[in-house]
């Protein structure tokens, strides 16, 4: 027996795909509001350094960054940084174990790693707030209807794992920052 086909007026390709693949949208919706929140939080502070935002920061061997935030200081050879420390992102909507585990291999080359999770699902992360302080993971929830982040674990900037893997990192960062094609 044959399948009837679908027409759709408004055709979207997304809708070809099974739900868990065409779900990713609203991960992606969620991060840059995130992303924006982030950038207009960052203008208020005044921070005395600056930072570049990278989407989706590929390093072998550990996986593929949301969100990464490189903050830096240049020296008065303007094409040298100093200073430079690295926050990761790992945003998920739901499943805060799936995103802890990404976010703690990111600490191999991060000084920072930090989970977001929309704030209507955060309950059951919040519950377990003491493995993300065990494992050195932020955990920080956003409410995209009033562009709020609740910060509930914060870690403190530390030495990555691998200076090897942070070496790495540095040098995909630096060549895309000198070359002024960042996010």
């Amino acid at each position: 027996m044959e399948t009837p086909v679908k027409i759709l007026s408004n055709y979207q390709p997304r809708n070809n795909f099974p739900s868990h693949i065409s779900s990713k949208r609203g991960e992606t919706l969620f991060l840059l509001d995130f992303t924006r929140t982030l950038l207009k939080q960052h203008e208020i502070s005044r921070h005395p350094r600056e930072m570049k935002l990278f989407r989706e920061l590929e390093l072998n061997g550990f996986g593929i960054s949301d969100l990464l935030l490189y903050e830096f200081s240049r020296s008065t050879d303007k094409n040298e940084f100093k200073r430079q420390t690295l926050t990761v992102f790992e945003i998920k909507i739901k499943d805060w174990r799936k995103a802890i585990q990404q976010a703690f291999r990111y600490r191999y080359y991060a000084n920072r790693s930090i989970v977001v999770i929309p704030l209507e699902n955060i309950r059951s992360a919040k519950n377990n707030l003491s493995v993300f302080q065990e494992l050195k993971v932020g955990l920080w929830g956003y409410d995209r209807q009033s562009k709020r982040v609740f910060k509930y674990y914060t870690p403190k900037l530390q030495k990555p794992f691998s200076l090897k893997a942070k070496g790495k990192a540095l040098q995909i960062i630096n060549k895309e920052v000198r070359s002024q094609q960042f996010f």
